[in-house]
């Protein structure tokens, strides 16, 4: 399994939001993409989640395209968008298994199924029956870790996965990220958030101005001079 982002470059209304962006990324990498606000990690997440279409370049999992996404290449990924996405007026089973409620699986199958990973995410078969509604902001943000955990995917994308939650929840679900990442997956991750990519990175995209600066370890990151990282880590 191999994430290659070769030239890639978007722009909105012949704005350039990014430029000649590389990197490639392997089997038990946890890849931190950061920067200041409105840098274009967000429209990063979605090139690379087959969301949208690369204007120039290409991304590609294992030498084929990402984009047009297709069902198959889709199950491949486990994506947590900074917004839960959750359906409130279901309960959490429901959110969880969606997508085989979809296929008209049986739903004693997805029922184990869901019962199988709700530990994994903390959570509890007394929580499947609740209705997403009556959840916290934290376990709105477990369901829908979970729903990314369903089909076992390969790669693990998070959008911001602190969004909306306090400092203690934050790092529950800092824990619960590292917990869950297992060798053989890719992980990454958007984040703001220091602290997280202290734990959690093993290798950093940072953009500035278009232009991504990608760091083969944390370490390289962190000691890096230029001007602008050392602005943003103070």
């Amino acid at each position: 399994m191999t994430i290659q982002v070769l030239n890639v470059s978007h722009a909105f209304n012949d704005k350039f939001i990014l430029k000649n962006i590389s990197f490639e990324i392997f089997p038990g990498d946890r890849l931190c993409i950061i920067g200041k606000s409105g840098e274009g990690k967000s429209v990063l997440f979605k090139l690379m989640t087959g969301l949208l279409e690369p204007l120039y370049g290409n991304i590609s999992v294992n030498g084929q395209n990402v984009f047009p996404l297709t069902i198959k290449k889709s199950q491949q990924m486990g994506v947590v968008f900074q917004n839960p996405a959750l359906i409130d007026s279901y309960n959490v089973w429901e959110n969880i298994g969606l997508i085989d409620i979809y296929n008209r699986k049986k739903y004693s199958e997805i029922i184990s199924k869901v019962s199988r990973i709700l530990p994994l995410v903390g959570l509890n078969d007394k929580d499947q029956n609740k209705k997403v509604e009556e959840l916290s902001g934290g376990m709105k943000k477990r369901v829908s870790i979970a729903r990314a955990l369903y089909h076992q995917p390969k790669i693990l994308f998070f959008d911001e996965p602190h969004a909306g939650l306090d400092p203690i929840n934050a790092r529950l679900i800092d824990d619960l990220i590292i917990n869950i990442f297992q060798t053989h997956q890719i992980l990454v991750m958007i984040t703001h958030n220091i602290d997280s990519v202290r734990k959690i990175a093993n290798k950093i995209l940072f953009i500035d101005q278009q232009i991504g600066y990608f760091f083969q370890s944390l370490d390289l990151f962190l000691q890096s001079n230029l001007p602008i990282i050392q602005e943003f880590l103070s």
